[in-house]
């Protein structure tokens, strides 16, 4: 979970924030580090009350480096539960590796000899497969672009220069979607 999303936003004294993850370690962490903020709502572990009891409940849902890691038999099912989370109206705003190399990112395991990737992406994107995928769970785009994350936003255009000129795109991709019905 990117904590900085979360001190971002808890800046904005309008909005209410809830986290979400799968693990219990992380959502320990989370909750220390905000509940003395008034507007952060706390931090659950994913299961399934948590999707039946906020249906149509956010204005909007920041799923940020998490998409590559989904399982590809439980991905539509995790768009669409998120999708029911929106209020009509709503934004999921997503980030995810852009046009990842997998076969860079593998690695052989010792013991067995299986490949698998280094740290468990289960998915690589680009622009139009993304929008494709989060068309058929229902989102609309409003935007979908390659961009760069540093970690200092002042590197971001000169990284994303560099590496769009050396690679021929940009290492990231941000999508911002929208439930209209």
């Amino acid at each position: 979970m990117w904590c900085w999303v979360f001190d971002l936003l808890l800046r904005n004294r309008k909005c209410f924030l809830y986290g979400l993850d799968i693990s219990t370690r992380n959502v320990s962490i989370v909750d220390k580090n905000f509940s003395e903020q008034k507007n952060f709502k706390g931090c659950e572990v994913t299961n399934d009350g948590f999707f039946n009891n906020k249906k149509l409940f956010f204005d909007v849902i920041f799923l940020v480096e998490c998409i590559e890691h989904i399982l590809p038999d439980k991905l539509d099912e995790c768009l669409k539960r998120i999708f029911h989370l929106l209020k009509i109206g709503g934004s999921l705003v997503l980030t995810t590796p852009n046009k990842e190399n997998f076969f860079k990112e593998k690695a052989l395991c010792p013991c067995c000899g299986a490949m698998f990737h280094r740290v468990q992406h289960m998915s690589q994107w680009t622009t139009s497969t993304l929008v494709e995928r989060m068309r058929s769970c229902g989102f609309i785009e409003k935007y979908c672009f390659e961009t760069a994350f540093t970690g200092y936003w002042y590197l971001n255009k000169f990284y994303g220069i560099a590496y769009k000129f050396y690679y021929g795109h940009k290492p990231n991709l941000i999508y911002i979607g929208q439930k209209l019905k």
